[in-house]
């Protein structure tokens, strides 16, 4: 197996998408189905874990969601088990 075909199948995770071709950029693929799952894969890869940690700005301090508090003291959110 070529190590470009490995990398792909570790990437894409789909052993049956074999369509991705070295060199050929995604805004150059004109099948319909390689253009849908190469969006779909790079979604799910790039799609931020928005929670209290990563995005601050998103969250009351004082209601804060299930699973988290805030340390007003060190001024961070700590994730806990519930």
């Amino acid at each position: 197996m070529k190590i470009a075909q490995l990398l792909k199948r570790i990437i894409f995770g789909d052993p049956s998408f074999d369509h991705i071709i070295e060199g050929l950029y995604a805004h150059q693929y004109t099948d319909e189905e390689c253009r849908r799952i190469i969006t779909e894969k790079y979604k799910e890869r790039h799609t931020p874990v928005v929670n209290p940690l990563t995005a601050p700005e998103k969250y009351d301090p004082l209601n804060p969601p299930s699973g988290w508090v805030y340390d007003p003291y060190y001024e961070i959110w700590m994730e806990i088990n519930e």
